[in-house]
């Protein structure tokens, strides 16, 4: 005679759905938390004089563990996710948004008259790899003793020592990658100015890929713009006329285009490339409604941008080239100077809101006390893009600058 299975009772059903149910959705919020970029304003970083915060619930908390030393922040101005840190000489990768801190195995070397300092150079275009310059000095020698003909320090180092790091395998390495790229663009034919010289800003790891322009005292950053193909070995140009006044390159985050502005007289113009074809512009659009801007700040997805003209912000449909003022700011601090146009403003992961760092005084109305400088505020605004509403997020009396965003890549 066949047995008949068991039911399982009702109640008991009732409950192991109930748990799936419970175990799904917190995995599902814990998948969504780990690997989603933070839409929220905590994502914001800024600078002070003693060190780097980040903007968390209405106010500044340290970015980095107690004990370390933040050795560069030039990635910030793009999107990033990861900081070069220093603690007793040893050099660690922190990863900002899961709180993560990798030691690298490089220890400097400090005694003497040997003095070694070190640098993160670039961050690659997948957000998982970096350029590491390490650089030892000479405390003893003439090198050390340079100065500029501007009259700054400007110690030469008697070796330098590039590594190529990649934070998921937590593997590093010596490389070349960064003097390759110098040595093709320095060789390619071009003749830069007396004081100026070949600037390499970007890395595209993925393609193997160097991106860069001259800049340089009486120059500034000027076209063309320079594609150093590394594997290839190959240097490519934009084709401009140089006579003109051109901006550097604006590339978007994911390094797959850029847009060129170009001012002669009061006509301004932006050509949007591809980073596969330099020579012919994907779109071209007039921008003279705006007037020549300070700053281009992309979003994320590369679909907008938050251009600054001055005092005046605008948003800007990069596939249209169509665009609208949303925000001026109209307060002054000590120097009769609002907004300082050439810094960031930076657009959070939503695509909604972008912050900048706003120079205000408390005395606005009475011009005499405009120079006391105990009067400075230095707001954290946020700007809604949709209606341009603005809300302060933090007011500090010391000097902050907006150093960009962290986020997941």
């Amino acid at each position: 005679m066949n047995e008949q299975p068991k039911k399982i009772s009702k109640p008991i059903v009732a409950s192991m759905v109930t748990l799936v149910v419970i175990i799904g959705l917190g995995l599902t919020c814990w998948l969504y938390r780990y690997y989603q970029p933070n839409a929220s304003a905590d994502t914001i970083i800024v600078s002070k004089s003693d060190r780097d915060y980040i903007y968390k619930n209405g106010s500044l908390k340290p970015l980095t563990p107690e004990g370390f030393k933040v050795l560069s922040n030039g990635p910030y101005r793009e999107a990033t996710s990861f900081v070069l840190m220093q603690k007793d000489n040893a050099l660690a990768i922190y990863d900002i948004p899961h709180n993560q801190t990798k030691p690298l195995g490089i220890t400097l070397t400090n005694s003497g008259n040997i003095e070694e300092r070190a640098n993160l150079d670039y961050v690659g275009s997948n957000r998982d790899e970096f350029l590491i310059n390490v650089a030892t000095y000479d405390k003893s020698s003439k090198e050390y003793q340079h100065h500029t003909d501007f009259g700054g320090d400007s110690p030469i180092a008697i070796k330098t020592q590039e590594y190529r790091y990649t934070f998921s395998t937590n593997q590093l390495v010596k490389s070349t990658i960064y003097q390759t790229a110098r040595s093709l663009m320095e060789n390619d034919g071009e003749s830069f100015g007396e004081f100026a010289g070949p600037s390499i800003v970007y890395w595209d790891n993925e393609n193997n890929v160097m991106y860069g322009y001259e800049s340089g005292e009486g120059v500034g950053r000027a076209a063309p713009i320079f594609k150093i193909d590394l594997t290839a070995q190959t240097v490519t140009k934009t084709n401009q006329d140089i006579t003109k006044k051109i901006t550097q390159p604006f590339f978007s985050p994911k390094l797959d285009k850029f847009v060129l502005i170009t001012t002669t007289d009061k006509i301004v113009t932006a050509q949007l490339y591809s980073t596969n074809d330099f020579q012919n512009p994907i779109k071209t659009y007039d921008l003279s409604n705006m007037g020549a801007p300070n700053s281009f700040n992309w979003s994320e997805d590369g679909k907008t941008a938050i251009v600054t003209v001055d005092k005046d912000f605008y948003v800007l449909d990069v596939e249209t080239g169509k665009s609208r003022l949303v925000h001026s700011d109209t307060t002054l601090e000590s120097s009769y100077t609002p907004f300082d146009p050439n810094s960031p403003a930076v657009i959070l992961p939503s695509g909604k809101v972008f912050v900048y760092v706003d120079w205000t005084n408390t005395h606005q109305e009475d011009k005499s006390t405009l120079f006391n400088k105990d009067n400075n505020r230095y707001n954290l605004v946020s700007v809604d893009m949709a209606n341009g509403k603005t809300t302060t997020l933090i007011e500090s009396s010391d000097f902050i600058d907006l150093a960009g965003l962290a986020i997941t890549k």
